[in-house]
């Protein structure tokens, strides 16, 4: 037998528990959001500091981190890390523009936005680009800037390339498994000789 009131005690301890369990899962999605709001601080600062790569790996981070986030929270933060992801973008272009100026080369800027990617698309990430700056002559690949989810997974094959002095050609006749992110170097290289698959010709 229960004793008089055990069922009026196991249901405050049942509305307690589910109390508690509410408040945890706040407490956690806070943290996710001061977690992901210290990353994009960090990123800011490495972006002042002319430091694309840090500034890439740590929106990065801030992403991986907006999962738990409040929807509304988690729209500023996305906003925010796509435009220092832009920024960081541009510093990494400029360097590598800046480093051919100074080896008086003339330099071509090609660039795949990733609207026409197929796997951006299945992300709902149409946000991104992948910029190539090449020698205006040889195609050379003398920089390379991502902006965009994942950029960080993907910038080691630009790396590769301006370390093994590959160029555009060299990307263009690399395969590239498909539908993915990566596969936007490739269609960035192809845009150079006007065969980029998911890219209108320039007229």
């Amino acid at each position: 037998m229960l004793a008089r009131g055990t069922f009026s005690h196991i249901k405050i301890c049942g509305a307690l528990l589910a109390f508690l369990f509410v408040l945890a899962i706040g407490q956690l999605a806070r943290a996710d959001a001061d977690g992901a709001k210290k990353d994009i601080a960090q990123a800011q600062t490495d972006i002042g500091n002319g430091d694309a790569k840090s500034a890439t790996d740590n929106l990065q981070l801030a992403e991986a981190e907006l999962d738990g986030v409040d929807d509304a929270t988690k729209a500023d933060l996305t906003k925010q890390i796509a435009d220092l992801r832009k920024k960081a973008s541009d510093l990494a272009a400029n360097a590598g523009k800046a480093e051919a100026k100074k080896q008086n080369r003339e330099v071509k800027v090609v660039k795949f936005p990733w609207v026409g990617s197929g796997r951006a698309m299945t992300l709902n990430r149409t946000e991104g680009l992948t910029k190539l700056i090449v020698d205006k002559e040889t195609h050379l690949v003398l920089g390379v800037g991502i902006v965009g989810v994942e950029a960080g997974e993907m910038i080691a094959e630009a790396m590769l390339a301006i370390e093994m002095s590959a160029s555009a050609r060299d990307l263009a006749l690399t395969m590239h498994a498909h539908p993915t992110l990566s596969e936007t170097v490739l269609e960035a290289a192809e845009s150079l000789y006007g065969l980029a698959v998911h890219m209108l010709p320039k007229k």
